[in-house]
């Protein structure tokens, strides 16, 4: 079978042939993919000539008469009036646009259509009509233009584990959209309604999420081409039943089938379904702890911003890291070249727990002093930290030696510069707080909100603090909110009282801090500066709170992540992706009543009347060799480790591959549910 991160390979080196002597102009996206593909570098050494941002205010010198473009979006609205402004701004002579969304996706976006009764050419009009337009720019019908489809969607981070950047907006959907999505249909057609989720369908969404459905089934497919096979397809939750029907009415979906040996299964499952994991701070591996405590490399998603300055010759590896307010001198990241030293390095990052993921760190710079005989001291019983900074410090100021084990010192210094973080301390008490609220939880008699409660007070008490030195902030009480509904589920009864009380306590501590909020309030409020239009807005986010809470209520087996302890252990959190793994390899064939199945196969043979004579059992997603297991809307690491840990006790031979739109932490998947507009994403 083959592998993403080997095709991916394999199409960067394809698509590198192109762009000798140019110059690059690439968008956020794309550049976080390359970067996960050999970077920078990679192209450098492909023979580009400059690379620039994918924006309206960048051009080529005159000299440049050659521009590639490399995007990851349709070429339509805000793409085509960049691409236009660039060619007009430069002198080029020959232009390449490469995008990572299909021809045949162009067409069935730009179509009123169904996705069914396009020809599987749909699409290449479309190309040659915007090649017509860049001559136009270009002002010479003489010059030369390509466009050209590259299925570059996929970011390889683990041996099992794949994220598509381009589709961070998507967020499952909840009730308190509906009610939105309503609205629209009532005022285009009033005779027609959608009052709740299961009779959603995904003609009746808003038109950009449409498209934006539209084009993750379009590079979800290219995955499935990449891994030649042909898939059974299983959803739990509404999205991504809308998302696996749009899968299997798919038209290059449906040819793949028809020329694939290979067999799989995908399940998509909702995140909304449960966000307790994936909100909370109860990380197992490195990697999200890294995730979670050091700030983002500029521009990038995933990868973070590590600070090499304390390798200076007259620098302490002890130094404090970089601030996310504070552009570093020297930044660095887990990623430089992605060599095959540095896969396994994340790999220990995302596979191991915390404690064996240091040891090895330490072992890794450990050989490499020995490789470069440098004077290695090894104490007894020291701190694994310190021995790592003990063994970094040796390397200061020797840069070739670095330049050689780069990979292995930026990991040992974002593990050092995470362990020394001030957010550390506050990290642990969220951690606790989590666990009294779970228990409290549990007993259902008792609100958790009274929890929260005495965190705003002492967020009161905190005022004349700076903010580094406060031990709670508005933004962990929205975690800490997001993690209470999604645990308790439908159990909220004795909550009403609570949470108008909550909710006033939270308005009037916004308008005393309006000048000094935290970014997930911040990003809430925006220019809202009275009472009235405060009240509003937290009213809405308890709007879309109650929607966790009931993102289960439709379903049965799965339908409580709170376990109820017994005399020999506490209550106790049960994800929903573990209790989905573990219905699928149930040696008992347990009617998996919540997966549901979309592959046409089985239910084509029932209308023809044959499955009155045969004897068919119901597809499972464990028939097949390979089980993709892909989280709309966000994934940790600790939850792809605990499922890989429960799979290393069964007897099976069948492997699973898991997907996201995102890597998240808590405050990522906090700002993602309550502040993005997932119902009108940028296109």
């Amino acid at each position: 079978m083959n592998t993403l991160s080997a095709n991916a390979d394999s199409l960067w080196s394809t698509l590198c042939i192109k762009l000798k002597h140019s110059v690059v102009f690439i968008d956020n996206v794309s550049s976080e993919i390359l970067h996960w593909n050999g970077g920078l570098t990679r192209i450098v050494k492909a023979g580009v000539n400059d690379v620039r941002e994918f924006s309206s205010f960048e051009r080529a010198l005159p000299s440049q008469k050659k521009g590639v473009f490399i995007v990851s979006s349709l070429l339509q609205n805000v793409t085509a009036a960049v691409i236009q402004d660039i060619i007009q701004s430069s002198q080029f002579q020959y232009v390449i646009i490469i995008t990572t969304v299909s021809p045949y996706t162009h067409a069935l976006c730009k179509s009123s259509i169904q996705g069914a009764d396009l020809p599987n050419s749909a699409g290449q009009q479309i190309f040659h009509q915007f090649e017509d337009n860049v001559l136009e720019w270009l002002g010479n019908l003489n010059y030369t233009v390509e466009i050209t489809h590259v299925p570059l969607s996929t970011i390889t981070v683990g041996e099992n584990l794949f994220i598509n950047p381009a589709y961070t907006e998507m967020f499952p959907l909840s009730k308190a959209d509906v009610k939105e999505i309503d609205l629209r249909i009532r005022a285009a057609r009033p005779e027609k309604t959608t009052s709740c989720l299961p009779d959603l369908e995904i003609s009746q969404l808003p038109r950009n999420l449409q498209t934006l459905y539209k084009m993750f089934v379009s590079s979800f497919n290219d995955i499935l081409e990449q891994l030649s096979v042909k898939e059974d397809i299983y959803s739990v939750g509404h999205t991504s039943r809308c998302i696996a029907m749009e899968l299997e009415n798919y038209g290059p979906a449906k040819s793949r089938r028809k020329n694939c040996a290979s067999k799989a299964s995908v399940i998509f499952v909702d995140r909304s379904l449960d966000i307790v994991g994936a909100v909370g701070h109860q990380t197992e591996t490195l990697f999200d702890k890294i995730l979670s405590i050091l700030p983002s490399l500029p521009g990038h998603i995933i990868d973070r911003n590590i600070n090499m300055e304390s390798m200076r010759p007259d620098s302490n590896v002890s130094e404090k890291p970089v601030s996310s307010d504070e552009p570093a001198i020297a930044p660095g990241c887990l990623v430089s070249a992605y060599d095959e030293n540095e896969r396994d390095l994340i790999n220990i990052l995302i596979k191991n727990n915390q404690k064996e993921a240091m040891s090895e760190i330490n072992a890794s710079v450990l050989q490499a002093a020995v490789e470069e005989k440098l004077p290695v001291k090894v104490a007894v019983n020291r701190n694994i930290v310190d021995s790592i900074k003990s063994t970094l410090n040796l390397f200061k100021g020797r840069y070739d030696v670095i330049q050689k084990h780069l990979a292995a010192i930026q990991v040992a210094l974002a593990a050092v510069q995470m362990s020394n973080h001030p957010s550390n301390s506050h990290f642990k008490h969220l951690q606790g707080m989590e666990k009294v609220i779970l228990q409290t939880t549990a007993e259902k008699n008792v609100s958790p909100l009274s929890e929260i409660s005495e965190i705003l007070r002492m967020c009161q008490s905190e005022r004349h603090k700076p903010h580094e030195g406060r031990l709670y902030s508005l933004d962990d009480i929205w975690c800490l909110l997001l993690y209470c509904y999604s645990l308790a589920g439908k159990d909220r009864y004795l909550w009403t009282k609570e949470e108008q009380g909550l909710q006033a306590g939270i308005v009037k501590e916004i308008l005393i801090e309006l000048k000094n909020l935290p970014p997930i309030t911040k990003a809430l409020v925006k220019d809202n500066h009275t009472e009235g239009t405060v009240s509003v807005i937290v009213q809405g986010v308890w709007e879309k709170l109650k929607g966790l809470g009931d993102a289960r209520e439709d379903l049965k087996q799965f339908s409580s992540v709170l376990k109820a302890g017994d005399e020999s252990s506490p209550p106790h959190y049960k994800s929903i992706l573990r209790q989905i793994v573990e219905l699928v390899f149930d040696p008992n064939k347990v009617d998996l009543v919540d997966v549901e199945c979309k592959t046409g196969g089985l239910k084509d043979l029932l209308k023809t009347g044959f499955g009155l004579f045969m004897n068919i059992s119901k597809p499972r997603p464990n028939d097949h060799p390979l089980l993709i297991i892909y989280v709309i809307g966000g994934i940790t690491t600790t939850e792809v480790k605990q499922i890989k840990d429960m799979m290393a006790s069964l007897k099976t031979d069948t492997k699973i591959l898991f997907g996201s739109t995102q890597l998240v932490n808590p405050l990522s998947l906090a700002m993602s549910v309550l502040c993005e507009n997932r119902m009108n994403p940028c296109i």
